[in-house]
């Protein structure tokens, strides 16, 4: 092509404007930003998605909120905030109280089309370096506590002169340590990590090694576009607390990653949660228990068998009935094989007075489970009649990770009776046989002494499911990417602009941020398969003739067939069981019992129950082609 001219000036091919803003979503923020700058139907299109979303994990990230908090233009394009823990990190390997996570939320009041909020806190070094740095576990417990607080005040805009005061006075005594290292410079989160200091090695072999392991040096490097410091509690946002009363944010989507078992529930019980409970907007939840968020100081025997209050009472709290009511979207991930231990009676939620038809999730589209342990028909009953209050006709999709069926427990102790969990209408006390869930006591001090066989199996569920949810179109069993071993391709479809990537993924910030996300990349595109990655101890990020993959930008789904394309593992993780044992000091979860492994390649149930297995498999292939009629028809 002929360069440009005066005469003749090169002119850029006329592309519709809706088909041009498919192509700019799949741009980083960086190509977004510089994409405003080719003309103004460019700028019309990229400003809104450039800045439709913020990410808060660094000093530097709430400064930039803050800017654009101040600009009426740009704040009403944000739709969507993300909120990962970080700890702060200065030279002199100095350690900052993350002070700046708790005063930045009230900026998100000027984001008036704010639809989407997730609040990270499920990484565990995270919430145990808090501990370990600030004051024990009890500082992680604040920190945690204050961050639930602050953000439902800042949403809900309910606030009082009280709760004000005490959370200005948390932040400034956090913040008083880093006020006297005047002399300590902050380290920039993309900052080029150290090199080695090697000693008796060739000055060409050093060289070699060190742009091997870090890429070569760059000359000239481009300077980081970085805004002043905000000067946070200066602002007049924080000098009054009557700035921050107001209407609710029009929330659609509520993500909290990392729940403890048992410290964040008083963060439940403040008018501000009720106040979003209420919200009519709030259509989508997506929640992740952690199994050890709130466990610094126990033993891992006490960390697997400690109960998890947190819950127990989601009927009460996240999952309570203006919420349940409202839902379309679910997503519900909890600790390994949760639902029976730790106990999770989904029959509590939203009962109080309801019909059956109108009861537990009437309006639920899209159901999300990581983690659960199926065990008793009522709970394969309970979800075929999600989504059917109301004239709705049920669930659309579906998607269980890492989902199993318990077959065995032993060294346990069952509950006995009946327990009633709500009334009718009619004000009748509806109550509900409890004897199939542990007496959790008996866990926790290990004197259990039952051996109990469940009956439940793969095939009833599925066929159950496949009779019973004629609304039914997406349906996914697999296994998450709960160890973040995909997290290559996640950066590389979020950052192509900086390929080659040749750094540490458990230093490097561009990792972090992306972790721990299992719970909300349930529908995202399956994992690439990359053969020379398990095991790999090689820290290049950039594969040889890996094509690009755009398409993880928001995340790597579910593993759903992995035996045949690595054969390195023993099962599908699909159609899995799981057994309880009472008496295991570490983890109680087995697929056969210790004493009764005839190998140590012990297939389970393919070995006790063979005509299980293929009454299973075939369950599943029949639902899935029922549901690919379903979409055809």
């Amino acid at each position: 092509m002929a360069g440009a001219t005066a005469k003749n000036p090169l002119r850029i091919p006329s592309i519709p404007p809706e088909i041009l803003r498919e192509i700019l979503c799949f741009a980083s923020q960086s190509t977004l930003l510089s994409a405003r700058l080719v003309n103004r139907n460019f700028n019309s299109l990229a400003t809104p998605l450039a800045f439709r979303y913020l990410f808060l994990g660094s000093k530097w990230d709430c400064d930039r909120l803050v800017c654009v908090s101040r600009s009426p233009k740009l704040s009403a394009f944000v739709e969507e905030v993300e909120l990962v823990g970080w700890i702060e990190e200065a030279e002199c390997c100095a350690q900052h109280y993350p002070w700046r996570m708790l005063a930045v939320l009230p900026y998100i009041r000027s984001f008036r089309n704010l639809k989407s909020f997730y609040l990270g806190i499920a990484n565990f070094n995270f919430n145990w370096q808090v501990a370990a740095d600030f004051g024990g576990p009890a500082a992680a417990i604040d920190l945690r506590g204050a961050l639930l607080d602050t953000l439902f005040f800042c949403i809900a805009g309910e606030w009082t002169e009280r709760e004000h005061a005490n959370l200005l006075n948390f932040i400034t005594q956090q913040k008083m340590p880093e006020d006297e290292d005047v002399d300590v410079e902050w380290v920039p989160p993309d900052a080029e990590p150290a090199r080695p200091d090697l000693v008796d090695i060739d000055d060409g072999d050093l060289q070699e090694m060190i742009e091997m392991e870090f890429g070569k040096k760059k000359k000239n490097p481009k300077p980081r576009n970085r805004p002043p410091d905000a000067k946070l509690l200066q602002d007049p946002l924080w000098q009054s607390w009557e700035t921050l009363l107001g209407p609710a944010l029009p929330l659609e989507t509520l993500s909290i990653g990392g729940l403890a078992h048992s410290d964040d529930l008083g963060n439940f019980n403040t008018a501000a949660f009720k106040k979003i409970a209420s919200l009519k907007s709030l259509k989508k939840l997506k929640l992740s228990v952690s199994s050890r968020a709130d466990c610094y100081g126990k033993s891992a025997t006490d960390m697997f068998r400690s109960a998890s209050p947190m819950l127990h009472f989601l009927p009460k709290t996240l999952l309570c009935p203006t919420i349940a009511d409202n839902l379309r979207v679910l997503s519900l991930y909890g600790p390994d094989n949760f639902g029976w231990y730790p106990p999770l009676d989904v029959r509590r939620i939203n009962c109080q007075g309801k019909s059956p038809l109108n009861a537990g999730l009437p309006n639920l589209r899209v159901l999300a489970l990581g983690g659960f342990a199926f065990t008793q028909t009522w709970q394969i009953d309970w979800i075929a009649s999600l989504g059917k209050g109301y004239g709705g006709s049920g669930l659309e999709e579906m998607y269980l990770d890492n989902c199993n069926v318990l077959a065995e427990a032993r060294k346990v102790q069952l509950q006995s009776g009946q327990r009633t969990i709500g009334q009718d209408p009619s004000g009748q006390a509806i109550q509900v046989d409890n004897s199939e869930f542990p007496d959790i006591e008996s866990i926790v001090t290990r004197t259990g002494s039952d051996r109990v066989r469940y009956k439940l199996r793969w095939n009833h569920i599925l066929n159950s499911w496949r009779q019973n949810m004629p609304a039914l179109k997406v349906f996914i069993m697999g296994c998450g990417d709960h160890d973040d071993s995909c997290l290559r391709s996640v950066v590389e479809a979020n950052y192509p602009d900086q390929l080659p990537i040749r750094s540490d993924h458990r230093r490097d910030p561009r990792f972090l941020r992306h972790g721990q996300r299992a719970f909300l990349n349930y529908n995202a595109p399956h994992p690439p398969f990359d053969n020379s990655e398990p095991g790999s101890d090689d820290n290049y990020y950039k594969k040889r003739n890996r094509p690009e993959t755009p398409q993880f930008k928001h995340g790597v789904g579910m593993l759903v067939n992995c035996a045949s394309q690595h054969p390195w593992l023993i099962s599908d993780p699909i159609l899995c069981y799981t057994k309880f044992d009472g008496d295991m000091d570490h983890y109680p979860w087995t697929q056969t019992y210790s004493d009764e492994m005839r190998s140590m390649m012990s297939k389970g149930m393919e070995a006790e129950e063979p005509n299980t297995v293929k009454e299973d498999k075939k369950a599943y292939e029949m639902l899935l082609e029922t549901i690919r009629t379903r979409a055809t028809s």
